[in-house]
């Protein structure tokens, strides 16, 4: 058997382009995994993530940072679940299922007033409400932990843009 690198940002490609030329089957695809988490970069890499958003769409640069942290929060989350469990998928539906989520107190810091909302749902026989919330599920809470410890300002600048 003879082996060959692939730089990752040609890894999906080039599976694509063995698989079609060869056949399922006649390669085995080994990618680089970290085990642990210590960078966004790690997080990305197990995640399979290449393309990261600007959210240029937005003018107020607040914004963009918002929805940047957002989303590298949910790369973190996802990443280390695939790490834990690589088959855990949160289902929002069970409430059997354990999913942990980071919550912490922020210091107050008058330049950057913060809030956010969790999930809430409510229903009486003349109404029913449901809000929408937090999505970024980990299935450990140690694991929220650790991104805390090491993540903790992107986690800030999500709370506080």
């Amino acid at each position: 058997m003879k082996t060959i690198t692939i730089k990752d940002e040609f890894a999906d490609i080039a599976t694509k382009i063995l698989t079609a030329a060869l056949g399922e089957g006649a390669f085995e695809e080994k990618r680089e995994t970290p085990k642990s988490i210590d960078s966004l970069e790690d997080a990305l890499k197990i995640n399979g993530t290449t393309l990261i958003p600007t959210f240029s769409e937005f003018k107020e640069e607040k914004l963009r940072k918002h929805h940047l942290a957002d989303w590298q929060w949910g790369e973190l989350a996802t990443a280390y679940n695939k790490l834990r469990n690589p088959e855990y998928k949160a289902d929002y539906l069970d409430e059997d299922q354990d999913k942990y989520y980071a919550w912490c107190t922020l210091k107050e810091d008058k330049s950057q007033p913060s809030g956010f909302g969790l999930s809430r749902t409510d229903y009486n026989y003349t109404y029913t409400n449901t809000g929408v919330g937090v999505r970024h599920a980990f299935a450990s809470s140690n694991d929220v932990l650790d991104a805390l410890k090491k993540f903790g300002q992107i986690y800030i600048t999500m709370q506080t843009n």
